[in-house]
C-alpha cells in the first residue's frame, strides 16, 4: 500500500478542477492520506498504518461513506 500526504499533489490538483468544472460535486469528494504532521511514533509499517487510521477496513469504511 502506498501512502500519500493530504498537503498538495495529486489529490489537490483534483479538487480544484472539480471545484473550478463540477461544483455541485465538490462535497462528494474525500481525501485519504497521512496529515502534513511529524510523526512521533515509531514502528512497522503496519503499526503506522493502523496509528494514522489507514488501514484496509478504515480505508474501506471511509469510502463507503
Amino acid at each position: 500500500m502506498k501512502v500519500v500526504i493530504l498537503a498538495g499533489g495529486f489529490g489537490s490538483s483534483i479538487l480544484e478542477f472539480i471545484s473550478d468544472h463540477f461544483p455541485e460535486n465538490s462535497n462528494k469528494i474525500s481525501r485519504i492520506g497521512l496529515k502534513d504532521s511529524f510523526i512521533e511514533k515509531y514502528g512497522t509499517q503496519n503499526l503506522l498504518f493502523k496509528d494514522n487510521n489507514l488501514t484496509i477496513e478504515k480505508l474501506i469504511a471511509a469510502i463507503i461513506k
